[in-house]
């Protein structure tokens, strides 16, 4: 087990920095897409590291002045670089039959390297091995089939080297010597290309001259460990007073890209520079260290949304001159997440019960010099007004659970473009930094916030400066770093040192002998009382933390003894906004790749077309003077829409599958009260929305079957709601006059919905079944669905009984009436012509 844990402790130290890239949803039909880590690239190094001087103050992390160079010098020097070198599984490495499985659309079963197959393996066929066998060979028989006979797309295929330089590393395009393979096997896989150099991004490419599995997956060890790539960059360095080191770290990714000629299938894989290589020109030796993966810059991804709306690809936001917005930022932490509490599941190995956040024996292990913060630094442009009186207590980071907090918020005007440049930064909380005196601790402690943060602009509008239908563009970068050092196996010397209190106080088997350090003893996992025995030794032996940790820091002979190791990290990392999320109308203008951007309109344009109301016209016999009759019976209607903590409806914001799931669910007034998270895949316990989802699940409002996805995160789209909203509604052979509803998955439930009058559809004649749908959209459809319709006399006449949320004034919005029906729960009585007499505001 130890052995274990320290050949893998690189993975480990991926703490707050490893990548995790998140595809992209959505709801239309797509191609099929696989995404695999590939293992590290195999080395990168500088030819020298240069004696250049900078500061190191452990107790200021902050992100300007950390590691500060403290002198201008010039110097030379070579980056050498091996990608990759072929080994089994060819180009989808180790776990090839995983992936090839999932490029062909089945399951290919490898229990050598994927604990959850031989879980369902066991479960199909217990111990037959037989039986497993021979599942697994005709499984990897039918891929293999499926795979040679896909007609790819070998001009589109692809493996890369990709390199980014800092700014201040300068070359000569022909000196750079690019050396592929010319291995007789290798040859016959690999077609180089020419190099790309985009500024100082350069990528070196080989298309694929074939992808049969002969070749291409070629497992047999005779091929395995030749190099792929080797590349030399020769380069001018100038190092710059006041630039800190991490300024001087390149960005060094290989990358796979596979696809056919139909596009139905994309194999997409990425990989990084191992953690423990140090890949800077600077010499780093009077960093105290004995292990030391130091430093690294890392990726995870971002984005900026506007009322909380993603625009997505090639599109932007457009809000009218007159109105306010919010804009959030949006940073990806589950890969933080997931390589702290379990690292080697997220690499797709199997952990050996190793998980940091589980095993006791790591509350020994410290966590020392911790330190770690977030910035984002936002650049809006004059056009745009950013309140005054934004600071760090009326900004909200939402999903750190009082982990991380907002510190400090910078505001200047830069003198040239006038942008507003506002710089935030936040840091750990001391309460967090008391919580995280171990590995163990650390672990739990970065494991409990949410999987995605937020940091909220409100306020936001445009200047009289700006001009109508033009596009104004914000960006931001985010990013941060990562201080830690810990020291490895604590626990042997407790085990060690403490073994006859121990073995007194819990039993002989408490402390066993270690089976690879013959001469050492260790906790015994699987011993009932190791908790208690760990909390025993922590409560009554202070001095471990604070005399024999500080000794072994001090004293490597001392180490030695039970062969612990000291382990250092820093790490910068940065939000990378992916290619499919990116702004065209930035990146058109040359803008800086390593933004994260988003693009506004200033539009005068006239709100949403609403689907329309028309209300039932009372019968009535001419002669007789008109008046409508009133039901004497006073009525409820709960409300089904909630707003958020904000303050805010959001009428023009997307609603997700699981918020329309929930109204349904509320107005059908099932039962909520389950709130587990068995019936699909993608549900989490204690989330809001786990008791709509179940409930709407058994009532058989749902397509989705048991063991699938929910997506619950996602928009929904007008023809998802109109497919849910069918199960509720009456029956008719209505049929649709929409064209691009014709062949449509939810044809049916559109025609259905049109025949009973829910939908009325665009002026074009279109429905646009695809696009999302917004809340105030859903809110007047389902309104017209349970005979629900506004009193706009008594909504009009009882102003300070209705709540109006701060980005919906009274009648500033054409949704308005609708929405308040929605939100308020009210008394009224129904009158004979269907309308509604409110008489009270309940809620």
């Amino acid at each position: 087990m130890k052995k274990i844990i320290k050949k893998s402790l690189s993975l480990f130290l991926a703490l707050v920095m490893l990548v995790g890239i998140m595809p992209f949803n959505v709801f239309a039909e797509k191609a099929r897409k696989v995404e695999l880590e590939l293992s590290n690239i195999e080395s990168a190094k500088f030819e020298k590291q240069n004696k250049v001087e900078f500061t190191i103050d452990k107790d200021n992390l902050d992100v300007n002045t950390f590691l500060k160079i403290t002198e201008d010098k010039d110097d030379k020097n070579v980056l050498k670089i091996t990608s990759d070198t072929f080994g089994p599984g060819g180009i989808l490495e180790h776990s090839y039959k995983e992936f090839m499985g999932k490029a062909m659309g089945m399951w290919v079963p490898d229990d050598q390297w994927n604990e959850e197959d031989k879980k369902k393996l066991d479960e199909k066929f217990g111990n037959d091995w037989e039986a497993k066998d021979k599942f697994k060979k005709e499984q990897l028989d039918v891929a293999t089939k499926k795979w040679n006979e896909t007609d790819w797309d070998l001009e589109n295929s692809y493996y890369e080297l990709k390199v980014k330089l800092p700014k201040n590393m300068k070359f000569n395009k022909d000196e750079i010597k690019a050396q592929w393979s010319e291995d007789s096997f290798l040859s016959q896989l690999y077609d180089p290309q020419e190099a790309i150099i985009d500024g100082n991004t350069l990528i070196f490419r080989a298309k694929f001259k074939t992808l049969k599995t002969d070749i291409a997956l070629n497992s047999e060890t005779a091929n395995w460990n030749k190099p792929v790539l080797n590349v030399e960059i020769p380069m001018a360095i100038h190092y710059k007073k006041g630039d800190t080191v991490m300024d001087y770290v390149p960005e060094v990714e290989r990358n796979l890209r596979l696809i056919d000629k139909s596009k139905s299938i994309q194999v997409e894989g990425k990989g990084i520079l191992g953690l423990l290589g140090v890949l800077s020109p600077i010499d780093l030796s009077k960093w105290p260290q004995e292990v030391s993966v130091f430093p690294a810059n890392q990726k995870l991804d971002g984005d900026i949304l506007a009322n909380e709306k993603d625009t997505g690809s090639n599109k932007y936001f457009s809000i009218n001159k007159d109105e306010e917005f919010n804009l959030t930022t949006k940073l990806d932490v589950s890969s933080i997440k997931k390589a702290v509490t379990d690292p080697f599941a997220f690499i797709g190995m199997p952990n050996g019960g190793v998980e940091f956040s589980k095993m006791q024996i790591f509350r020994f292990w410290p966590a020392l010099n911790l330190g770690s913060v977030f910035s984002t630094t936002l650049r809006f442009p004059k056009e745009i007004i950013v309140p005054k009186n934004i600071d760090e207590k009326s900004l909200k980071l939402k999903g750190s659970k009082d982990v991380f907090y907002i510190s400090k918020v910078e505001r200047s005007t830069d003198p040239d473009s006038k942008e507003t440049i506002l710089k935030i930064e936040m840091p750990l909380t001391e309460g967090a930094k008391k919580k995280m005196p171990s590995l163990y601790d650390l672990s739990n402690t970065i494991g409990s916030v949410d999987s995605t943060f937020y940091l909220d602009i409100p306020g936001l509008k445009f200047s009289d400066e700006a001009k109508e239908n033009e596009k104004y563009t914000i960006k931001g970068k985010l990013g941060g770093k990562v201080l830690f050092t810990f020291i490895t196996d604590v626990d042997d010397w407790v085990a060690n040192e403490y073994k006859d209190e121990l073995r007194k106080e819990f039993g002989n088997d408490v402390v066993v002998q270690d089976e690879t350090w013959t001469s050492t003893l260790h906790f015994n996992k699987d011993n009932q009382k190791i908790k208690d025995a760990i909390d025993y030794m922590l409560d009554k032996h202070p001095e471990i933390f604070g005399e024999v940790i500080p000794n072994l820091l001090k004293d490597d002979v001392l180490r030695r003894k039970y062969d612990t190791n000291i382990y250092s990290l820093f790490v910068n990392w940065k939000a990378i906004q992916e290619e499919g999320g990116r702004d065209f109308l930035y990146s058109q203008k040359g803008g800086d790749p390593d933004d994260v951007t988003f693009t506004v309109l200033c539009s005068k344009k006239s709100a949403p077309i609403p689907e329309p109301t028309e209300p039932k016209v009372h019968e009535y016999i001419e002669t007789y003077p008109v008046f409508v009759r009133a039901d004497k019976k006073e009525n409820i209607h709960d409300k089904y829409i909630f707003g958020y903590p904000d303050d805010t409806i959001r009428p023009n914001g997307d609603m997700t599958r699981a918020e329309a799931i929930a109204v349904v669910a509320r107005l059908q007034k099932l039962d909520l009260s389950d709130k587990s998270a068995k019936i699909y895949k993608d549900t989490k316990e204690n989330l809001w929305y786990n008791g709509a989802i179940n409930a709407a699940f058994k009532a058989g409002y749902l397509l989705e079957k048991e063991g699938e996805n929910i997506r619950p995160n996602d928009k929904i789209t007008r023809a998802e709601l109109a497919e849910l909203i069918s199960h509720i509604d009456k029956k008719n052979s209505a049929v649709a006059p929409f064209d691009d509803v014709k062949g449509h998955k939810f044809e049916a439930a559109i025609n259905q919905a049109y025949g009973n009058e829910r939908i009325k559809g665009y002026p074009d004649g279109t429905f646009k079944p695809d696009n999302t749908i917004t809340r105030a959209e859903v809110a007047t459809m389902l309104n017209k669905l349970y005979d629900r319709f506004p009193d706009k006399n008594f909504i009009d006449a009882n102003q300070n009984s209705i709540h109006n949320y701060k980005d919906m004034s009274y009648k500033g919005h054409w949704g308005y009436y609708e929405l308040v029906e929605a939100y308020h729960t009210h008394k009224y009585l129904r009158l004979s012509n269907n309308m509604e007499e409110w008489k009270e505001i309940i809620e």
